[in-house]
C-alpha cells in the first residue's frame, strides 16, 4: 500500500516507490489489457490502459501521491492551481490538489476545463456562478494519460488565455507514443512551451513487471510497438 513520502528518500528512491505503487494497482485491477485495438486516426495498438478500473481508496491514494510528488519534484512548493482536463483529469485534479496541499503545507486550488464540444449556455453569465479568476496563478495541468494530447493542448491554451501561468503538465502514465519520430510529449512542449512529464512511463512499467504476469515475448512486442527509443525514455525526460 502506498505510504506517506519519506523526507529522507532521494528522488530516485521516491520514483521507484511511485513506479511500484502504480504497477501494483494496474496488476491488481487488470488495468493493462493485451490484444489488438483500434485508436483514433486508424492507428492500432497491442494494449489498452484502463485507468478507470483504479477506483478503490487505496488506488486513489497511490495516484494522488504519485501526481503530487511528481509535481513537487518538477515545479516546487509554490503551485497555486491543479487543473484537470475533461474528463479523466477532473478527479485527478481534486485528489492531487488535496495531497499536494498537505505535502507542501500551503493552500492549493483545483479546477477543470470543458471540451470545446460541451454545450454552452447563451444566457449572460451569473456573477455568483462565475469561475474564479486565475490571473497570475501558477498552474499545472493534470491528466491520467493521453494519446496525441489534444485535450492538454486545449487546456494550456484556455488557461493561458485566462491569465494563468501554466508551468507544466503532468500525466499519471506517459505512453511514450510517437508521431513522425517525435514523442507526443515533446511535440506538446515544442508547440506550447509547456513541458509534459509522466509520473511513470509505460516502458518502465513493462520492464519491471513480473515475468509470470507478463511473459517476455509479450513484453518485447509491447516495447517494440513503443519503439526502441522508448525503452530508454525516462519519465520526466
Amino acid at each position: 500500500m502506498a505510504q506517506e513520502p519519506d523526507p529522507d528518500l532521494t528522488s530516485e528512491e521516491l520514483h521507484k516507490e511511485v513506479l511500484a505503487d502504480i504497477t501494483k494497482a494496474l496488476i491488481d485491477r487488470q488495468g493493462l489489457i493485451l490484444g489488438r485495438f483500434k485508436l483514433r486516426g486508424q492507428r492500432t495498438t497491442p494494449y489498452l490502459l484502463r485507468l478507470d478500473r483504479l477506483t478503490c481508496g487505496q488506488d486513489c491514494f497511490a495516484i494522488a501521491r504519485a501526481m503530487a510528488v511528481t509535481i513537487r519534484a518538477h515545479h516546487g512548493d509554490e503551485l497555486d492551481l491543479v487543473w484537470g482536463t475533461p474528463y479523466g483529469g477532473i478527479p485527478l485534479a481534486v485528489m492531487t490538489a488535496n495531497y499536494y496541499s498537505l505535502l507542501v503545507g500551503r493552500e492549493t486550488h483545483w479546477g477543470y476545463g470543458r471540451k470545446p464540444t460541451d454545450p454552452v449556455s447563451e444566457d449572460p453569465p451569473d456573477p455568483v456562478l462565475a469561475p474564479p479568476d486565475w490571473t497570475g496563478a501558477k498552474a499545472v495541468i493534470v491528466d491520467d494519460l493521453f494519446v496525441e494530447g489534444e485535450g492538454i493542448r486545449q487546456q494550456i491554451s484556455d488557461l493561458k488565455r485566462g491569465g494563468a501561468d501554466v508551468v507544466g503538465a503532468v500525466t499519471l502514465i506517459d505512453r511514450c507514443e510517437r508521431s513522425r519520430g517525435k514523442f507526443f510529449s515533446d511535440l506538446i512542449h515544442r508547440d506550447t512551451g509547456v513541458p509534459v512529464v509522466g509520473c511513470v512511463t509505460l516502458p518502465e512499467i513493462l520492464t519491471t513487471m513480473d515475468p509470470k504476469l507478463l511473459p517476455e515475448d509479450q513484453r518485447e512486442v509491447l516495447l517494440q510497438h513503443l519503439s526502441p527509443e522508448a525503452k530508454a525514455y525516462q519519465s520526466g525526460g
